[in-house]
Parts: structure tokens; sequence; C-alpha cells
């Protein structure tokens, strides 16, 4: 077992409790959707450093941000 697999395997027992990681993945991305909406910007920084750490990709994290601000950009008619 290589050391990034066994750091992966400490953090799935040790910080989640035994939790799915998609299932607190998609909890911090809807957290931030709603924090995002709230226009409350103190804690992003916060709930975007647990998305990344239950395995959010940059992606995932510009869409439950981009979201709040412009609901063009989820219906997929977002072009430049």
């Amino acid at each position: 077992m290589n050391t990034q697999t066994l750091n992966q395997t400490q953090l799935n027992e040790t910080q989640t409790a035994g939790f799915d990681l998609t299932t607190l993945k998609i909890t911090a991305l809807q957290y931030l959707k709603e924090v995002s909406e709230k226009e409350d910007y103190e804690k992003m920084g916060e709930i975007v450093k647990y998305a990344r750490e239950f395995g959010a990709k940059d992606y995932e994290i510009l869409i439950s941000t981009m979201s709040a601000f412009d609901p063009e950009y989820i219906k997929g008619e977002y072009r430049r």
C-alpha cells in the first residue's frame, strides 16, 4: 500500500467517523451554495477547505458558488 492510499485510508477512518466521503462532499457543496446565496463570505473559505478535503474538485466548487449568482450558468445556457 503506497503512502497516498494509506493517508486516504487514515482520512476516511479518523476524520470522517465512518461516513462516506461522497456524502460529506455533497453536504459541504450544499452548504457552500447556501453561504454563497447569503453572501456570507467569512464562512466560504472554511467550507471550501472541507469540501476539498472530502474530494470536491475545483469545478464542483465553482459551480456551487456560481449557481447562487448566475442561474443561467447551471442551466447550461452560460456562453461567452
